[in-house]
């Protein structure tokens, strides 16, 4: 996947339903705390969103198989929240934004590799 690019709502290119991983998305090191060089493209999520009343879109969290499954999936959660709290802690409406944590359920590539750690986000209503 490429890096997305957001624009007005009659020029979005991503069809709703449609997984997005969000590429610059990095948090430290088995946390949930979102890394300064994340902002651009959350700010770009925001901006769509600022410009789109009417949008609303499912953060999956997703974590490679490293470690305890129960810790990976709460992790998981956690780091799906932080993106929520993030884009509502700047003006989006939380009823807009629902969260999900898979934590190593969904692997999309074995062995083990830095994509299986990923967020997504889906559009689910335009």
């Amino acid at each position: 996947m490429e890096n997305i690019t957001i624009q007005k709502q009659n020029d979005f290119p991503i069809p709703m339903n449609t997984k997005v991983r969000l590429k610059t998305l990095l948090f430290k090191q088995s946390k949930s705390e979102i890394l300064p060089e994340s902002f651009s493209e959350l700010n770009s999520i925001f901006d769509y969103l600022q410009e789109n009343i009417n949008t609303l879109i499912m953060i999956e969290g997703h974590t490679d198989r490293i470690g305890d499954s129960d810790k990976n999936l709460i992790l998981s959660k956690q780091r799906a929240e932080a993106i929520k709290k993030y884009l509502t802690d700047k003006g989006i409406n939380g009823e807009r934004i629902t969260t999900v944590g898979y934590g190593d359920k969904i692997i999309i590539c074995e062995p083990e590799c830095k994509e299986n750690r990923r967020v997504e986000f889906v559009i689910t209503k335009k």
